[in-house]
């Protein structure tokens, strides 16, 4: 690729390539007519079958949907989409779980990255305090799994928290 950067690739067990991407504004054809490129590119470079999967902010209003990049080539793309109503049911069950000394589930415990991530930045800091300090204390077994939230978590709290002191705080 000359230009244009693709989010994350990954590739499952099974040997699909899954193209990643995050989009904070709203989908356009401009925003369609990247994410061909990324999918071409990529599957030219990696020589497997790709899935297109694309973490919306805002409301895309669908689920999936084919673009047509040109006549010959379509891209079939995947939204995925939390509405602050389902981030807060996923707060309140994860606080409750953890007041409650119950193990999450690696959903539940996925939920706080995302919760973390995708909740309103007039929420972000108090919501993110609270995550951080019931993270500490949530029983999660899968040790890489709480060490990769741990480190979204703690992008989220450099990223919406002001003051050093309780960045200190929180990350320790």
């Amino acid at each position: 690729m000359d230009f244009g950067r693709a989010d994350e690739y990954y590739i499952t067990k099974e040997g699909l390539l899954v193209n990643f991407e995050e989009e904070s504004g709203n989908i356009t054809e401009k925003t369609k007519e990247k994410f061909s490129k990324y999918v071409i590119f990529a599957s030219y470079r990696y020589m497997g079958k790709l899935y297109l999967a694309v973490l919306c902010h805002q409301n895309p209003n669908k689920n999936c949907e084919c673009y047509e990049y040109s006549p010959s080539v379509h891209i079939k793309i995947y939204y995925y989409y939390f509405s602050q109503n389902e981030l807060w049911k996923k707060y309140e069950n994860i606080i409750n779980k953890v007041k409650q000394k119950e193990e999450l589930t690696d959903t539940e415990a996925l939920d706080i990255a995302f919760i973390s991530k995708f909740m309103l930045k007039e929420h972000a800091p108090s919501v993110i305090e609270s995550l951080a300090k019931v993270f500490k204390k949530a029983i999660i077994k899968d040790e890489l799994l709480k060490m990769d939230i741990g480190v979204i978590l703690g992008g989220m709290i450099l990223k919406h928290i002001t003051s050093n002191t309780k960045q200190n705080k929180l990350l320790g």
